[in-house]
């Protein structure tokens, strides 16, 4: 009976020792990745940080990428450590004006599914403008999109295409405004768009977004403002340099966000 009962002892032991064997791992795997940026907005030839980190503690880093728009390869740094990773891309933006994306991939060996993050920027283009008030000789009418500039003969020839006017009174200083501002004297024209600007103070699309005037008025040197024209294309602007009175001008960089 002893011995029965030791060989039943040793044949549960075994089969323990078989599913023991045959159990799962269930580790999950505590691997994380986190990303920043430091701006929404950047322009041609910028150098923009990348932050990208990643970690764990109960698997090993295998590898960690880096694309961009078009799932082109940016290249990075390889990982030296399975423990962690911690880089500061330094991207130099060459691309083209309109939306830049980052994705941004960090795998494991116990990662069934890749981890995944993006950075997303809208690139844009510096350009110079030059408006000029009534009776200077430089146009005073634009286009929001295109920058096409007009002047008053041009501008009430495509009136549906003219987002901005550039004026000077000498109760409100040097005026950029919408053509539907009440600041902006158009009796003749029957269009009349009405574009939204007002001063912004960081330049991100979402400060841009929130701008609800149609003119700004005693512009200065060092101002920065955000538009959207009718037809919802939004843009920045910094004023770069400015002469006051009726045959005064003002220089404008564009930034139009595509």
């Amino acid at each position: 009976m002893i011995k029965l009962t030791k060989i039943a002892f040793v044949l549960m032991a075994s089969i323990a020792m078989v599913f023991i064997g045959c159990k799962k791992d269930t580790t999950t795997s505590d691997l994380t990745l986190t990303v920043s940026q430091d701006r929404a907005i950047a322009h041609l030839g910028d150098t923009i940080p990348l932050t990208i980190n990643a970690s764990t503690t109960n698997d090993e880093i295998k590898s960690v990428t880096l694309t961009k728009t078009g799932g082109v390869s940016v290249t990075i740094p390889a990982v030296s450590s399975t423990s962690s990773y911690s880089k500061v891309i330094n991207y130099i933006v060459s691309d083209s004006v309109g939306t830049l994306v980052f994705t941004i991939t960090a795998t494991g060996s116990l990662t069934s599914t890749p981890i995944t993050k993006t950075l997303t920027f809208s690139i844009v283009k510096d350009v110079p403008i030059t408006l000029g008030a009534s009776t200077s000789s430089f146009p005073s009418f634009i286009n929001g999109s295109t920058l096409t500039t007009y002047n008053a003969a041009n501008a009430f020839a495509n009136q549906g295409l003219v987002d901005l006017v550039y004026t000077y009174t000498t109760t409100d200083g040097a005026i950029l405004a919408s053509p539907s501002d009440p600041l902006i004297n158009l009796p003749s024209w029957t269009t009349k768009n009405v574009t939204k600007i007002g001063k912004i103070m960081k330049e991100t699309p979402d400060d841009v977004s929130m701008v609800t005037g149609t003119s700004v008025t005693n512009l200065a040197m060092g101002d920065m403002l955000g538009y959207i024209t009718s037809t919802g294309v939004k843009g920045i602007i910094e004023v770069m340099d400015l002469t006051t009175g009726a045959n005064g001008n003002v220089i404008l960089t564009f930034m139009v966000i595509k």
